[in-house]
């Protein structure tokens, strides 16, 4: 529930650690895409809370899909494996 005290300042959704890949929806709007596990994400949501009860959604998935498909190799070269 937000409050009314709440909706007359400025708001933001704080998220420290997302792992990896998100999508971040509020009351069925996509308000935010996230990709990174080690940078917290902030979103302002002033002009997207509304009065009472807000539904706040965060779909998250791994990153495997990102790169399921991209060469296994470029992923060695910093790792000291032979080529």
């Amino acid at each position: 529930m937000v409050p009314d005290e709440a909706l007359r300042q400025k708001i933001w959704l704080v998220f420290e650690q997302l792992d990896l890949n998100a999508i971040i929806k509020l009351n069925g709007e996509t308000i935010g895409v996230h990709n990174s596990a080690f940078v917290p994400c902030r979103i302002d949501v002033t002009s997207k809370v509304r009065k009472g009860e807000n539904l706040l959604q965060v779909g998250i998935e791994s990153g495997l899909y990102g790169v399921a498909e991209k060469e296994g190799s470029a992923y060695l070269q910093n790792m000291g494996a032979d080529s």
